[in-house]
This record gives C-alpha cells, sequence and structure tokens, in this order.
C-alpha cells in the first residue's frame, strides 16, 4: 500500500489525521492526471483541498477515522471537467419562439414564418418575439420582409444558432432606436440596402449589441435563477469550472446575478467588450464576487465562421466568387490587443476560425515578441480551424492554447505538436458527448481516452492559469472531483456519450449528488 501525502509542510504542517480529514472518499478507481502515479483509490480531504491519495481501497493506511467517509463502490473518479468556454447570461426575453424543426437542423422558411404567425397572435401586444434558426434563414434576402409581415404588430428578432447574426424586424429596430443614421458598432456590421437604409440583418458585434440589451432586460432576478438552473445542469455533466466569456449581458446584471447566485460553480469570468447601441462601453466593476467566481482576461472575436461565410480565409468560399470572409477589427487593433498581453500580462483569448485570421495573430505575434516572452503569456485561440500545417509548429512555439476545437480538428496533430487543448461547450456539447467525438476510432483526429481526459481537466486549467490549482487529483491540489456513472477508460464507445456524474464535488464540498438514495 501507498499514501501519498502532501510536501508543502507551510500549507499543511501535518499529514492526514483525523483532525484533518474531513472527507474520505473510499473504493474508487480514482484517475489521478499524474504520470508518477496515475491510479489510486481513496482520497483525503481537509478543508478545500486533497491532502493524501491512497493506494489501500478502504484508506486503512490513512492513521485515523475521517469525519465522513463515502464509499464509490468501485466507481471511476477523475478531477472535476473544467468548460474553458461557454456563453452563459442568455436568459430568455420576451416570446421564446420555437420551430417543430430544431433550429440546428435547418428549420425552412415556412416553418419559421408560421411559428412566428402564431406566436404573434397570441403574445401580448408590444411583446418581443425571439427566434433562433440555422443559414436557411439568417441568409435568406427575403427575411427581413418576412419577419416584418408574420410578426405583425410585435418587434421581433431572429438569431443565429451558432452566435453570429442577427435579423431585426422595422419594429424592433424602432425599439432600439436603430435608424438609417445609426453609426456602426466597433467590429460589427449593419447590413445596409444600395441606398443606405438598414435591411434588418446585424452581423458579429452589431448583433451583439443588441442581443446583449434584449437579455440583460430580464433583469437580476431572473438571471440569478437562470445562474442556478444552469449551474445544477452543468454539476450534473460533471463540470466543476466554467470559463464564460461574458457578452451576452451587461455586467452590472450579469456579475449582480452572480453575487445574488453564488453558485457552487467555480467561475472565471472572460471579458467580451462590445460597444452598447448607444455608443457607450461598459465599467466592469467586480468587486464582491463569490469565493468562487473572479474576472480574469479578455476575449476579441476577430472574424466569423464558416457558417455564414464570415470566417477570414486565404482562399475564396465556393461559389461566392473573390469572396474570402472578413475581418471583424482591422489588424491594428488586434496589435494594440497583443501589446496589452505582452505589457500588462492581460490574459487574452482571440476568436480566430479562417486560416488567414490565425496566419495574421502569428505573424503579428512573432514580429513583436521573442517566442519566450510570448509562451509565458500564453494567449488563447478559440476554434483554431486555421492552425494547420505549417501553422501547427509556429503556435506550439509561441505558447498557444487552443480553446473550444471542434471534435474533428486535428487535435491530435495539435497534442503531438505540444500544444494545449482546452475542452469548451460554447452552449452545447456537454462534456461526455465532446469526450467521445473525440476519442471515435472514426474520427481520423482521435487520441486516445486517457488524452481525453486532458482535454476536459489539465487543458482548460493551463488555458486559465490554474494549473497548480486544478485539473489533477493530487496532494495540495484544489478538491474539485467527479465521480461518473461509468468508466471512461474502458466503456463502450457508443456508450461513452451518456455518461454522467453521480457525485459533484467542488473545494471538498458536495455540490450535486445524483446517488440513488
Amino acid at each position: 500500500m501507498i499514501l501519498l501525502v502532501l510536501a508543502w509542510s507551510s500549507l499543511f504542517p501535518a499529514c492526514a489525521s483525523a483532525a484533518q480529514v474531513d472527507l474520505l472518499l473510499r473504493n474508487g478507481r480514482v484517475f489521478t492526471g499524474d504520470p508518477s502515479h496515475p491510479w489510486a483509490s481513496s482520497i483525503a480531504i481537509s478543508g478545500e483541498r486533497i491532502v493524501a491519495l491512497s493506494d489501500d481501497p478502504l484508506g486503512a493506511d490513512l492513521s485515523m477515522q475521517p469525519a465522513r467517509a463515502i464509499d464509490l463502490e468501485g466507481r471511476f473518479v477523475m478531477a472535476g471537467v473544467n468548460d474553458a468556454h461557454d456563453h452563459v447570461g442568455g436568459v430568455p426575453f420576451g416570446q421564446v419562439v420555437t420551430t417543430p424543426t430544431p433550429a440546428m437542423r435547418n428549420p425552412p422558411m415556412s416553418e419559421v414564418r408560421a411559428a412566428l404567425v402564431a406566436a404573434a397572435g397570441a403574445a401580448a401586444p408590444g411583446t418581443w418575439l425571439h427566434l433562433v434558426a440555422g443559414p436557411l434563414v439568417l441568409a435568406d434576402p427575403t427575411t427581413p420582409s418576412m419577419l416584418d409581415e408574420a410578426a405583425g404588430d410585435h418587434p421581433a428578432i431572429i438569431s443565429a444558432w451558432w452566435g453570429h447574426g442577427v435579423v431585426i424586424n422595422a419594429i424592433g429596430r424602432r425599439r432600439l432606436n436603430l435608424s438609417d443614421d445609426s453609426p456602426e458598432i466597433p467590429g460589427g456590421l449593419l447590413v445596409r440596402d444600395p441606398e443606405g437604409r438598414l435591411t434588418g440583418q446585424l452581423d458579429e458585434y452589431a448583433g451583439w449589441s443588441v442581443l446583449k440589451a434584449l437579455h440583460s432586460s430580464a433583469g437580476v432576478e431572473a438571471t440569478a435563477d437562470y445562474l442556478t438552473a444552469y449551474a445544477q445542469r452543468r454539476l450534473a455533466e460533471g463540470v466543476t469550472t466554467v470559463q464564460i466569456m461574458e457578452g451576452n449581458q451587461s455586467p452590472d446584471v450579469f456579475l449582480a446575478a452572480v453575487r445574488r447566485a453564488d453558485v457552487p460553480l467555480r467561475l472565471r469570468i472572460i471579458r467580451f467588450p462590445i460597444t452598447n447601441l448607444d455608443g457607450s462601453t461598459d465599467n466592469w466593476i467586480a468587486s464582491d464576487l463569490p469565493a468562487r467566481a473572479r474576472v480574469s482576461g479578455v476575449k476579441w472575436v476577430l472574424d466569423g465562421t464558416p457558417i455564414d461565410g464570415l470566417a477570414y480565409r486565404t482562399t475564396p468560399y465556393e461559389g461566392r466568387g473573390d469572396w474570402r470572409g472578413r475581418l471583424n477589427f482591422d489588424p491594428e487593433h488586434l496589435r494594440a490587443q497583443l501589446r496589452l498581453a505582452l505589457d500588462q500580462n492581460e490574459p487574452l483569448v482571440l476568436h480566430a476560425v479562417g486560416d488567414a485570421t490565425a496566419r495574421l495573430v502569428l505573424d503579428q505575434m512573432e514580429a513583436m515578441a521573442a517566442a519566450e516572452q510570448w509562451r509565458q503569456r500564453r494567449v488563447r485561440i478559440e476554434h483554431a480551424n486555421g492552425i494547420t500545417g505549417a501553422q501547427v509548429a509556429r503556435a506550439a512555439a509561441l505558447g498557444i492554447v487552443i480553446g473550444q476545437p471542434r471534435p474533428t480538428s486535428p487535435i491530435r496533430s495539435w497534442r503531438e505538436a505540444g500544444i494545449p487543448v482546452a475542452y469548451g461547450s460554447d452552449g452545447g456539447f456537454p462534456p461526455f458527448v465532446a469526450f467521445a467525438q473525440v476519442t471515435d476510432p472514426a474520427n481520423p483526429h482521435s487520441v486516445s481516452r486517457e488524452e481525453a481526459i486532458g482535454l476536459l481537466t489539465t487543458g482548460p486549467a493551463l488555458g486559465e492559469f490554474a494549473e497548480a490549482e486544478l485539473g489533477r487529483l493530487v496532494p495540495g491540489m484544489l478538491a474539485d472531483i467527479v465521480v461518473l456513472s461509468q468508466d471512461i477508460t474502458t466503456a463502450p464507445q457508443t456508450s461513452l456519450a451518456e455518461t454522467r456524474s453521480v457525485l459533484t464535488i467542488v473545494g471538498g464540498q458536495i455540490a450535486f449528488d445524483g446517488r440513488a438514495p
């Protein structure tokens, strides 16, 4: 039997003992994430930290009885999942309108129109109608006129399921004080016809500015309730930390809701600056947040996505002439953000999807500072579709961390090059759905199951400079632990996506308990 105890005497001056061990998890199959000792059977916790691991299923080599012990009955145990990229705060507003065909399956215009007509007939006068749709509707030039007609006397908005782009009817634009004379929102586009009139389509930051105003209108109490429900869902999925790209609501509403809800999740809130419709910018007052919440870093979206043809590419989009997408900001804006990362050590998160955008980021970084300086900054590139071929070695040399990759991205090549990769849900892909996809032998870029556990744990921890606290189950680390419904290292591939947590612990406290009573 082996007992691993904490070596940092300044933090824990004595070994695990009855006075120190508040909780003993025993008789589990514990994946520690520590290559030198990858497996254990029991975990001793004092306060919010792990103080000892044992190879004894009963933890009998711990000298005395703990305050509480839980028999895990042989279940698989790992560090809590760290979701490195999600958007939280999309609180419903007005009347939510749905179609028989789910938004991600691209409902046809006929379904969207019928759903809006029905909702307009049932909703109270003046109520906002909000429907989420796919590219069939968002890219159709007749959608603005359809929306004007179908919504009747209601303000109405259709937003893209992938999060980029909205269409607003004329009544809605008037409600929001948007007119043909409205100035552009930095990073966005108010689409206009040849005569300069607004069409109702708003791209990128312009659309997000509208959605931020509408979601914020739900208020602090509704947002706190939303956060509470969100936290319970994520804890049941095995998630203990979420890194939030906070652009769905104004900071005063969202941060007040975080204070009120005080959820068990750890929250890293990443600033997502979006200019308001009136041209103002937000002040981030992040004082008095709960102990598990913090504001850290800033995110900029440099281009769009391939779905809407706005990801900036080196080659034209098929069937669209010379169109290669576009940048949301000019290169000087990117250079200014990189300079802040260098000079003020501001953690920087960049959405860069097109290969031309990725090359621009790497070019600017190489021109501005030595690779060693950048490696200390851990600039994150989200999605990183364009980090392929020769760009992989460049990104690795600069210390890039890739967040929220698509499951079919070249994750294996990135990891072989030494690039940390961090799972992110991006509003979807629960952790073990993503786990199943990236380990599927049918996926040409699949990785091993142990490697995929790292994508859920150690990769995200590195991406938030928290690797000394999170991502592994070793003495001294925070006791963020999940006990799973099945052993994800041995379960059939076909059942992996069904994995859930049966016990989720955050900082030594049980935050979710799904075990049978």
